[in-house]
């Protein structure tokens, strides 16, 4: 495909996100395999796979849009409300404070 071809491409296209997405798969197991959603995993080791991968996705989606943020008010301003926001919680559980610690070295 030319330089060419692919923007005339990319210019037909619409903006797709993580909503998207999602929409798409629950869709899909609405047709072919619910089961995932309505009884839930077979087991505990497939359990903590969904868990893991359910994690992951929403950490990621939550990183874009403090990306997006940082951009938009500046990493100072992003920087300080992340540092209060963990300062502010030092009592949580660790499981509940993980996520943006694990990300505030990725923030700028």
């Amino acid at each position: 495909m030319t330089a060419a071809e692919r923007a005339a491409v990319n210019k037909r296209l619409r903006p797709y996100s993580l909503i998207d997405y999602s929409y798409r798969l629950r869709i899909k197991t609405n047709y072919e395999d619910a089961e995932m959603f309505t009884e839930g995993p077979h087991d505990v080791t497939t359990s903590g796979r969904v868990n893991r991968d359910i994690v992951r996705l929403a950490a990621a989606s939550l990183l874009m849009a403090e990306l997006h943020i940082a951009r938009l008010v500046g990493a100072p301003a992003l920087g300080a409300m992340a540092n209060g926001w963990l300062q502010t919680h030092t009592t949580l559980p660790a499981q509940m404070q993980g996520g943006l610690w694990t990300r505030r070295p990725l923030l700028p």
